[in-house]
């Protein structure tokens, strides 16, 4: 991160080299955005931490506006810095107030940020389900099993759910009640039920 007097003395700097303007003003609109950068990503944050907030209070509807806005702010970050938790946190609420469409893009776009996102995966799977969209309920399902397959109890609640949801066989798909998690819990897939010894 640079500093604001680091780039007062390179601005001085590219100041005194010869150049022509619209050089001199790309490189100082680049100093400027080494400067924002890092407020951007703490703005981001805040954010997103005031949304998990206003969810976890009862406020749905600021918590979904305050994510996006933190992701047309995330939006304008390199590709690394992108968060696929902003898009998923606000699927989760969407899906809570109903608003099927817009959960399912949110969580589609979760996934192509982090391919990787075992929850995104398992959540769009059971609104797959839930819609009656058999493959695509296998597909992301699937994908959420293949991650989850170093941590066996996770692996084993997947594959419950599966079967409660009768996704796997031919048969019509069972009316199980939805198990979309919170975005203000700690954990977005639900543990899977203690046994008896």
């Amino acid at each position: 991160m640079i500093t604001s007097s680091q780039l007062a003395i390179l601005r001085l700097v590219l100041s005194e080299l010869p150049m022509s303007r619209s050089l001199r003003w790309s490189l100082s609109l680049f100093c400027l955005g080494l400067l924002v950068q890092p407020v951007q990503a703490n703005r981001i944050q805040e954010l997103a931490s005031q949304a998990g907030e206003l969810a976890r209070n009862g406020y749905p509807s600021s918590a979904i506006e305050l994510y996006q806005k933190a992701i047309i702010l995330d939006s304008a970050q390199p590709p690394p810095r992108r968060d696929a938790a902003l898009y998923f946190n606000m699927a989760l609420l969407l899906l809570d107030g109903s608003k099927i469409e817009q959960a399912e893009v949110a969580l589609k776009q979760a996934i192509t940020i982090n391919p990787n996102h075992l929850k995104g995966h398992f959540n769009l799977g059971l609104l797959y389900a839930d819609l009656g969209k058999k493959e695509e309920a296998k597909k992301e399902l699937g994908e959420a099993l293949a991650l989850a397959s170093n941590n066996a109890s996770l692996a084993e609640y997947i594959l419950q759910t599966i079967e409660e949801r009768e996704i796997m066989d031919s048969s019509p798909s069972a009316a199980a009640p939805k198990s979309q998690a919170s975005p203000a819990s700690n954990s977005n897939i639900a543990p899977p039920a203690p046994t008896a010894p």
